[in-house]
């Protein structure tokens, strides 16, 4: 069996690289996982408030339609 030359090392370090996240880009896709998801729900909160508005006007309106 022959031994691995350190240029054959070398090369399996690279590919290993390559192939592998390191811890680093796994915390850089955490952190945008995170700003990911407090826009989405920014989004979903400002869409509620928005829904909510609209709806306490079709409930004025329908009293006001009710009421002439």
């Amino acid at each position: 069996m022959a031994a691995l030359s350190n240029k054959d090392i070398q090369k399996i370090i690279t590919a290993q690289e390559k192939i592998f996240a390191t811890k680093e880009d796994l915390e850089k896709m955490q952190e945008n996982n995170r700003k990911d998801f407090s826009d989405l729900l920014t989004a979903v909160d400002k869409y509620g408030q928005k829904a909510d508005t609209y709806f306490q006007e079709m409930v004025m309106l329908s009293h006001k339609i009710q009421e002439a």
